[in-house]
Order: structure tokens, then sequence, then C-alpha cells
């Protein structure tokens, strides 16, 4: 448990008011709404806008830099006030209006698909079982599906599943909840049938009613407590035998929390509520259960009495801050009132080491987290079947004298930490230019313009790769020699089928996933060195025999049986909390 989560773990079971801490004086339906907020007063990007956050302050303070050890509890707050109180009112005025244009967004989807959408909200059992599927608009992509080759639009994400669950004659409805910044009427179009639905359609004038009036009592709430003395001394921060009180840089980012994220988790709970009610299901399946959205689906569905199953997103740390939690978090018994955090029935992860980090790091209990798998790698199994190199190259007018180097990047700005990682990657593939060619495949949610690349290798380094974002990447690393990566899935697609990987990070991150302290890539942390660890990587023996050994085991503990039964065993899990909550 780090500091910023141990100090923040501390303040909210603090007594306040009447005896109560701040989890049980902010509650619904008897939830603590502190669960669909503890993450952004740590981080505080609250709608892509930064306020002030707790863990910005902690940092700042325990930063050597600053030598608080020499200073006086005024000077530090003089500080504090210059360093994070200078652009507040910007910040709230940029808040207040990107709220205002999601609000938009959202009465904007909702009377179009009241206008356009004439299928039912309801899809009627077939005779079987009903699941409910949360689907994020991010993940409905154009995809070549390997085996037959043809292109659709489809969720990625749960497209394994879909078809497994239809091919066990089970019902679905698929619910669509965009957190896009743009209005898609091409997706909103091609979902118009009855397997599909909107999270927006299931708003009604009878939930809008129910949400201001808990706004107003939350504004009432929160009038009090901003000058309540017990709350604000709530916030001395102890550091070097000096107390300093936090509340003032705060302040502003609890008012934003108890003005739109508490409304907007009630909202969103009351919504999936009648959703539920309307389509009634016989479980609800879901992935980034850790996330605002998803904890409100995860408490509507036990609101109701509804087993919920999640499938672990993406990449698991032990420092990843939406799983940080005490024993005293999560109840061992599922309950989901007052203190307790909502989390799934059952969570499916990837591999043991996921279940070790839920349960021994996260407080998950041991019963809840299940080995399945990824079904996405199901594909990987039969990675000889489905891709052919020399048609890869061809499809994609590679050369087929030079070996290729993929480069899949998630940067999405072009900022310092990006900058450094275009250049040393450019400049390595411009010195074996003659032998390597390179593809930079972006994320397929967030992303650079591709005029960043172009921009920066035409005028530098005079080097032409191919970017992309739509093509398959499973294919890319197939056909690929080695895979660059920075913080990504994508190195556990190259390691399970056996291609070399190096982790850059020049900028000193935190390694979220142990691809490198697990021996399974190397590490680079100069530009300079990178050309040094490609050549290391590909023709070093020991190097290579290294990496190879440490791949076999990183894949077991981390994707677990490459044997392309991760979606069968999820279907599964399934069938089995279905059956569980009918006894």
């Amino acid at each position: 448990m780090d500091e910023i989560y141990a100090w923040m773990n501390s303040w909210s079971n603090k007594k306040i008011k009447k005896d109560k801490n701040f989890k049980e004086l902010i509650t619904y339906e008897g939830v603590s709404l502190w669960w669909f907020a503890d993450r952004w007063l740590r981080e505080n990007d609250m709608y892509l806008t930064k306020l002030v956050s707790v863990q910005q302050i902690i940092n700042y303070l325990n930063d050597p830099k600053n030598e608080i050890n020499n200073k006086t509890g005024d000077e530090i707050n003089r500080e504090l006030s210059e360093k994070f109180l200078k652009d507040i009112n910007i910040n709230k005025i940029k808040l207040t209006a990107i709220y205002h244009l999601i609000n938009l967004k959202q009465y904007f989807r909702y009377y179009y698909l009241k206008i356009f959408k004439r299928n039912s909200l309801i899809e009627e059992k077939l005779g079987g079982k009903k699941i409910l599927i949360i689907s994020e608009s991010g993940c409905y992509r154009t995809k070549i599906d390997p085996i037959t080759k043809k292109e659709s639009k489809i969720d990625e994400y749960f497209e394994p599943i879909i078809k497994e669950l239809k091919r066990r004659d089970y019902t679905l409805k698929v619910i669509d909840v965009d957190f896009t910044p743009k209005i898609n009427l091409n997706d909103l179009r091609e979902k118009n049938a009855p397997s599909w639905g909107f999270y927006e359609q299931y708003l009604n004038k009878t939930i809008s009613l129910k949400v201001n009036c808990e706004r107003k009592k939350l504004e009432e709430l929160w009038k009090k407590l901003k000058v309540n003395k017990e709350f604000i001394n709530s916030f001395d921060y102890e550091i070097k035998n000096k107390k300093i009180n936090i509340y003032p840089y705060l302040k502003d980012s609890f008012s934003a929390i108890f003005k739109y994220r508490f409304p907007e988790a009630v909202k969103r709970i009351e919504t999936i509520k009648r959703m539920i009610e309307i389509e009634t299901p016989d479980l609800v399946l879901l992935q980034g259960e850790a996330d605002s959205f998803g904890r409100c689906a995860v408490t509507a569905a036990k609101l109701r009495g509804i087993p919920v199953v999640a499938i672990l997103h993406g990449l698991l740390s032990p420092y990843n801050c939406a799983y940080m939690h005490s024993k005293d978090d999560i109840s061992s018994e599922g309950s989901i009132k007052y203190t307790y955090c909502p989390i799934p029935d059952k969570t499916a992860v990837y591999g043991p080491c996921d279940t070790k980090t839920l349960t021994e790091i996260h407080a998950y209990p041991e019963d809840s987290v299940i080995v399945t798998g990824q079904p996405r790698y199901d594909s990987l199994a039969r990675a000889k079947e489905i891709y052919n190199k020399e048609k890869t190259f061809e499809k994609l007018n590679l050369d087929k004298n030079k070996r290729l180097i993929v480069w899949a990047t998630n940067s999405y700005i072009f900022n310092e930490s990006s900058k450094k990682d275009i250049y040393a990657v450019f400049d390595s593939i411009k010195k074996i230019s003659d032998d390597f060619q390179l593809i930079i495949k972006k994320h397929p949610g967030y992303y650079m313009d591709d005029s960043v690349y172009n921009k920066i290798y035409q005028e530098k380094f005079g080097i032409h790769p191919l970017i992309t974002k739509e093509a398959d990447t499973s294919e890319l690393l197939y056909a690929s020699d080695l895979v660059i990566i920075e913080d990504s899935t994508v190195g556990i697609e190259a390691i399970i089928l056996g291609k070399p990987v190096i982790r850059i990070n020049f900028s000193g991150h935190q390694e979220v996933m142990p691809y490198v302290s697990s021996g399974a890539a190397l590490g680079c942390y100069k530009e300079e060195d990178l050309i040094i660890d490609i050549k290391k990587a590909l023709y070093d023996k020991e190097t290579k025999e290294k990496l190879k050994n440490a791949r076999e085991k990183f894949s077991y503990e981390y994707a677990y049986l490459p044997d392309g039964k991760a979606t069968e065993r999820v279907c599964n899990l399934i069938e089995e909390m279905i059956k569980e909550s009918k006894k």
C-alpha cells in the first residue's frame, strides 16, 4: 500500500461528524458514494480537467528538492498556494464547461435514440438464460476475422464470449456505454437491433427527479462540511515533525466531486437499476469494474440481487490505485453497504499473478478471483494456422529482405516523454535501416495523429515507417522480429508468440507490468542504448536464451494456459454463477 493511498484510507476512516467517517456521511441506498470518487481525489483527472489532487500535494511535500525541513509551516503553505491555487479558477470554469458538454452529448444520444431506434428496449428470452453485457463504445471497432478473413465491426473485447454464449443458446443484451469524446452516428445506426441497447435509453423523468433531489441533499451536506472544524482539521498531514493542513488546496476538488461526481454516480446507479428491471437478466457481465461506471453497474446489480462477473480489462499492477484496498474495504460476504467497496461477485483474470495481486495486495476475497486466461488471446494458440508472415509482408507492402520491428505505442499526447520515445526509436531505426523496417502500431482508443510522426521522420530522420491504428495487432506481432513497447498488454501478446520485447522507459515511470524485472523483456532507460538493446535481443545468444526462458514462465503467470480455451472457461464460470444464484 503506497503512502498516498495509506493517507487517503486513513483520512476516509476518521470520525468527522456525529461519530461518522466520510464514507458513512455520504451514502445512497446504504452504499457509500466515496467509492465513486476516491480515485479522482487521488489523481483528480475529472473529465480530463485537473484540479488539485492528493497525489500532487503529497508528492510535492515529499520531494527532497523542496527542502521542507528548512521551512516553517507558513512558508510551506505559501509555496503550496502559489503552486496549486494559481490557476484554480480557470480550471473550475473548464470543468464546468466540459461537464455541460458531456451532458449535452448524453441528451443528444437520448433524443436521437428515442426518435430513430424503433426496436423495443426488451429482447425476450428465447427459453434460455439472459445476460446483460456492459460494452464500451471505444471497444467497438472494425476487425478482420483471423480465420474467415471477413471484415466486420464488433466489440473487440467481448466478441469471443458473445459468440460462445450465443452458441450455448443464451439471450444477450449488449449495452453501449459511450465515454468517447465524439458522437458516432454510424455506430448508433449499426447497433439498431434488439440485441443492442444504449445506456441513455433507460433514463427517464423519475430518475432525473431522484438525481436532482439527491443533488440538493449533497449540496446542503457540502455547505455544512466545508466549514466544519472537524472536517477541516481531518486534513492535517504530518511530515518531518510538521503538521500541514492540506484542506485549502483540496477544497475545490471536493466541491467539484459533490457537484458533479456524486450526482453522476446516483444517476448511473438508478439508470442501471431500471435497465435491470426492464431487461430482467440472470447475470451482468462487464469490464472496467474498478472505474466509476463499473462500480455503479456492480452496485445496481447487487441492489437488485443479480450476480456480476467482471473480466479484467488490462494490465493489473500492485500500484494500480483503482484496485487498492485494505481488508476493511471489502466484505468477504459480498456486501456493498456503507464502508464496503462494490466489487463483482467473480473477477476473471489473465493469470495466477493477477490472483496473487488482487487477493494478497488488494484484499479481494480469494473465492472472488478466478483464473481463466484472456479470451482475446485464444486465437494466439492457433497463430501458426491463422497467420502467414509472407502474406502479411505482401499485404502491407513491406520489404521481404528486411527484418520487421513493431513499436506498439500508447502515447496520445505529444509531450517531452513521447518526444523522447519517438526520437530514440527513429534514430535507432535510421542507423540500421539497411536491414530493418518499422511499423508503428498506435493504440486503437488513444493515439497521436499520424502528422506528429510524419513531421519528425521527414524533417529529422528520413525514414518511412508504416503507421497504423486499425491493423490486426496479433498479425503484426506474428510477422515481427522484435517488439518495442511502453506499458501495454501488447507485451503479453508478443511474449505469448515468442517474440523478443524491449520495454522503453526514458522518463523513469514506474513499471506497471514486470516485463523487465521478470526477465521476459529488456528494459531500455537511455535513448542512446536502444540500438544496443535491439542488437542484443536479436543477435546475442546469451540474451536470447535468457529472454526465451523468462518468456515461458511469464506467459503462464500472466496469461495462463496457451490452450485457446479462455473463452470456454469464462463461459463456464458464467453458467456456474447463474446456476448458483438460482439455488
